[in-house]
């Protein structure tokens, strides 16, 4: 007897293996897919290690460039200042490149390395280095000033660099200055052929013997201390170490004499003749926590410091710098000369190397 099927079985197996091919298919596409992202996964970590180590060697040899500069410094500190040094090392390069910032006088160490076409930068600030940077400035400078500097006749001579953080202003004439005149402001003189004024050049960092502690610690152990202000008429000043200290005031009439240093802790007033001869070849003359008046005529051999301003009136001759903390004011004929040596910032014999303090950071 022949078997007959009904359409409704014939219709269930087929049913049945079109969802077993549409399994078979969901699953052979899903492993595709899971090797797929695997695969991808693997490439992105291999590039990510890959990138990782050639970040890391790049900043190890930036690191490097930095550790080669700090032994330069080490050496001879300013042989490593104001330099750039590109160097293999390795399997990179790196290119270090040092300055020092104007008005703070740090010293900035930029370096950066190179591995396999990645670049990672490494900087380290130094600071502290103030004395080398005042030395360096002085050394070329005439007058320095952190406010401004007023020229009121034609008759001053200058020679050396005269800058103001502020402007540099005449009222009449045009006063014979033998250096560049550079000022964070406008300038209204010229100096001699082979010279440039430079307006809205960069602020320096002005030189403070600011505070006058040391001076006056030495005063009192061998020198000659005075307690409040001081009027001086036909005084001779021999001070046992070269030092003078005032805490206060000093106002100076008639004929006097100094062999050394002057120190006040107020201002400085100078009305009549008064000699002055250096104690230490490259000591200042006279140091004023305040103001420094220096009129009529008389001679200095040194730096003459004011925590404010400095004005000098008629006929004299200074062979030192003018540093202020505010104006600079030069009225009648001045001589402003260059000093026998750079002036010596404290009183000590062997200044210590300043304290570096170190901040560092990446970019």
């Amino acid at each position: 007897m022949q078997t007959q099927y009904s359409s409704g079985n014939r219709d269930n197996r087929s049913r049945q293996r079109g969802s077993a091919l549409l399994i078979v298919l969901g699953l052979v596409l899903l492993m595709g897919l899971s090797t797929a992202m695997m695969a991808a996964m693997t490439g992105q970590a291999s590039f990510r290690v890959r990138k990782t180590l050639r970040s890391s060697s790049s900043l190890a040899i930036a690191e490097a460039g930095v550790a080669y500069v700090i032994n330069i410094m080490n050496t001879n500190f300013s042989d490593g200042v104001g330099i750039t040094i590109s160097e293999d090392f390795g399997g990179g390069e790196y290119t270090v490149i040092t300055e020092r910032d104007a008005v703070s006088g740090n010293i900035v160490i930029s370096s950066t390395g190179t591995f396999m076409g990645e670049t990672r930068t490494t900087c380290l600030e130094l600071l502290g280095d103030k004395y080398t940077m005042w030395s360096i400035l002085s050394a070329e400078s005439a007058i320095i000033s952190d406010g401004d500097i007023i020229i009121e006749t034609s008759s001053p001579l200058v020679v050396g660099r005269v800058h103001a953080n502020g402007n540099i202003l005449n009222s009449s004439g045009n006063p014979e200055v033998d250096g560049d005149l550079t000022a964070n402001g406008i300038i209204q003189l010229t100096p001699q052929d082979g010279f440039e004024a430079i307006p809205g050049h960069a602020k320096v960092s002005v030189p403070s013997y600011l505070p006058l502690d040391p001076w006056r610690d030495m005063a009192q152990n061998g020198g000659l201390y005075f307690d409040g202000n001081q009027k001086w008429h036909n005084e001779t000043l021999a001070p046992g170490n070269g030092i003078v200290y005032v805490n206060g005031d000093v106002e100076i009439n008639n004929q006097s004499s100094l062999h050394g240093t002057l120190v006040a802790s107020g201002s400085i007033t100078i009305n009549n003749h008064f000699s002055q001869t250096p104690f230490t070849a490259n000591w200042p003359t006279l140091l004023a926590g305040v103001d420094v008046n220096l009129f009529n005529r008389n001679r200095y051999t040194g730096a003459v410091f004011a925590g404010n301003n400095i004005t000098t009136r008629n006929n004299k001759t200074i062979k030192g710098q003018l540093i202020a903390l505010n104006n600079v004011y030069l009225q009648n004929k001045v001589q402003v000369l260059p000093p026998p040596t750079s002036p010596a910032w404290t009183p000590y014999d062997d200044v210590p190397d300043p304290d570096i303090v170190v901040g560092g950071w990446l970019r």
